[in-house]
């Protein structure tokens, strides 16, 4: 069942953990808002509808930064949108400026700041924000210049081509980057310097079930374990796939028994190693611990009945 309320969510599809602060931030499609969790009990108390002049934008991925500001790609606008959410005590701002436009939708498809479809964003370890611009089937990224500004950024190769609808980014920690290549049912690799993609994808370029083979992935996240893990939502099967990077598969996630993921579109990690999927189809967000057991669910009340959180103004 799905809701409007405070902690009730309706289409999750994407999720980001603030790097500093341990809050989850949910985008909700079908609510068009996105909504702050307390990582560690799943408790909500502020929801921010992101407007332009006064009419809310289309919202389907959001990342946050060091500062805690927030970015939603608005797909409906070709565009990526920044704002400062919260002040620096984590509460609501009330009525925050504007959100600010990242790249200009209307510059020639040949410019790199062009964006047709925006989807997925992250941060690396840099500050430098990596968006998939599914509709011109590449992955750009924006650096900050002097001024604070987010711009377009070549140095690393980027923007990243050769894609059919890219989706997901990780970044590991040697500056590998795994894109999810969503129409194709694969994970691209793309190393060195400046990046070159490799030979080799994670899945067989073929949609399935087998343990080397993905139906429309959608998120990923990477994790450091051992060696480092990517997680991956395995949207058309209705799981998530642990992997190493060479694409060996660790294990699938595993909810409590009797219990499946329906169509999960995005997951996250948080700094303790703690994993967040976006089950969107059940309308929930599951979180895993650092060895990938379940933990617990954040679950959505009944709509219908008091809530004992009040929402805050956003």
């Amino acid at each position: 069942m799905s809701g409007t309320g405070n902690g009730e969510f309706d289409t999750p599809v994407a999720i980001a953990v603030d790097p500093n602060k341990h809050h989850v931030f949910v985008l909700e499609s079908g609510n068009r808002r996105i909504q702050r969790l307390n990582g560690d009990t799943g408790s909500t108390g502020i929801q921010w509808q992101p407007e332009v002049s006064g009419s809310p934008v289309t919202p389907v991925s959001v990342a946050v930064d060091g500062r805690s500001d927030v970015y939603v790609a608005d797909s409906a606008s070709d565009r990526v949108l920044r704002a400062t959410v919260f002040n620096e005590d984590g509460s609501s701002r009330g009525d925050t400026e504007e959100p600010r436009p990242i790249g200009d939708p209307w510059t020639p498809t040949g410019e790199p700041q062009h964006m047709a479809k925006p989807a997925y964003e992250t941060f690396d370890a840099q500050g430098k924000l990596w968006v998939s611009d599914s509709g011109n089937h590449r992955v750009l990224v924006f650096a900050k210049d002097p001024d604070g500004a987010l711009t377009a950024d070549t140095s690393t190769g980027a923007p990243l081509t050769g894609m059919d609808d890219p989706a997901g980014i990780a970044i590991d920690p040697e500056g590998a980057v795994f894109i999810v290549d969503s129409a194709t049912h694969r994970v691209v690799k793309f190393s060195g310097s400046p990046l070159t993609r490799e030979a080799a994808s994670l899945g067989t370029g073929t949609a399935g079930a087998g343990d080397d083979q993905l139906d429309t992935p959608r998120g990923i996240a990477i994790a450091q374990r051992v060696e480092p893990h990517l997680y991956i939502a395995d949207r058309g099967n209705n799981r998530v796939q642990v992997m190493t990077r060479e694409g060996t598969l660790v294990r699938s996630l595993a909810p409590p028994s009797g219990d499946a993921f329906n169509g999960p579109e995005d997951v996250a990690v948080d700094s303790r190693g703690n994993v967040y999927v976006a089950d969107t189809g059940n309308r929930r967000i599951v979180q895993f611990d650092s060895s990938d057991t379940f933990v617990r669910q954040f679950n959505v009340p009944n709509p219908d009945l008091p809530s004992s959180t009040t929402p805050e103004p956003c």
